[in-house]
């Protein structure tokens, strides 16, 4: 039988973004060293990026986009994920087209995501949206949405 490894990039704990040493100024560096030791230990894990965590990390859009490109090959899917919350706070996930997303160019994100042809996941939690909403931008920014089936909330 086969198992595949997915890691997801975490927002980290503030005791754990505190013994790295994670600030405004590192945060790309240090969460992709983070990333790297981990791929030491697991070598044929696959990596799941959650947009809003690596914002709660630190990362905003060309950051993630370097970190994206670093490991890309790793990449099956995405969870494509607005912030509610800013920078080094616990994530809270919005849609990425919400105005009260704290992610900056989340456009910019989004169409990048796009064109690398992988799964995206949204994980909206308590902060939702519609069905219509999700269409208009998946129109906008160049991607397909499954049907709607009636497991799926919106």
């Amino acid at each position: 039988s086969f198992c595949e490894l997915h890691l997801e990039t975490e927002p980290l704990t503030i005791s754990l973004r505190r013994q790295l040493g994670i600030d405004e100024s590192n945060a790309l560096q240090v969460y992709t060293s983070y990333v790297e030791k981990l791929f030491e230990i697991a070598k044929e894990a696959k990596l799941v990026v959650d947009t809003a965590h690596l914002f709660a990390i630190g990362l905003d859009t060309e950051d993630q986009i370097e970190f994206i490109e670093r490991f890309k090959s790793k990449i099956v899917f995405f969870h494509l994920n607005g912030n509610l919350n800013g920078k080094f706070h616990s994530d809270k996930h919005v849609p990425m087209f919400d105005v009260r997303n704290k992610l900056t160019d989340a456009d910019i994100l989004s169409k990048y995501i796009c064109g690398l042809n992988k799964l995206c996941i949204v994980e909206n939690s308590t902060e939702g949206s519609t069905r219509p909403l999700w269409e208009k931008y998946a129109s906008v920014i160049g991607f397909s949405i499954v049907p709607n089936y009636r497991c799926f909330a919106y």
